[in-house]
């Protein structure tokens, strides 16, 4: 091989080396926009959907959903099962099953209208989208994270976000049960 053979051989694999790390570069930036569109899209349906009063119509019940929507299957399966086990606490409804609860929260009946309307009741949602900093943590195959911080907060939230069948989703009961 001459010098100048070895110096084009070179040259082409750094152009090569570029291209492909300027595409993963692209990648991963599109990856990063789809985490925070997905969680700023979790955060705005709860902003559309938070009431100030107590009567919720059929109409905006699909508020609820679209909250639903955005969340991972454990955040939801965990939902239902701690909505079940209240509603059997209660004793009023012997006769309800998991897949009722699931069907409701499902078609957003009388459970989903009410589990929606007490959690944003209790939880602004405006803090995290204008009050709150955001910034992008890590991404690791079908698992990334958000660092939220609060304008007054000491420690920041870390958004937990999955992706399941090809979108993100966002780990509510990942993020905020402590317990599980």
């Amino acid at each position: 091989m001459t010098v100048k053979f070895k110096i084009q051989f070179f040259m082409l694999f750094l152009f090569l080396m570029f291209l492909i790390t300027n595409a993963f570069c692209a990648d991963s930036k599109q990856e990063a926009y789809a985490v925070l569109k997905a969680a700023e899209d979790s955060f705005l349906a709860m902003k559309k959907a938070k009431k100030d009063n107590s009567v919720v119509t059929v109409a905006e019940s699909k508020n609820y959903l679209e909250i639903w929507n955005f969340l991972t299957d454990k955040s939801r399966e965990t939902i239902l099962k701690d909505v079940y086990k209240e509603e059997k606490k209660t004793g009023f409804r012997k006769d309800l099953t998991l897949k009722d609860v699931e069907t409701n929260f499902s078609e957003c009946k009388e459970l989903c209208v009410t589990y929606w309307y007490n959690f944003l009741t209790a939880f602004d949602p405006e803090m995290v989208l204008s009050q709150s900093k955001w910034e992008m943590g890590f991404i690791k195959g079908d698992k990334a994270e958000i660092i939220v911080t609060y304008k007054t907060a000491q420690q920041p939230a870390k958004l937990k976000m999955f992706k399941e069948n090809g979108s993100w989703k966002f780990g509510l009961v990942e993020t905020f049960w402590v317990r599980r």
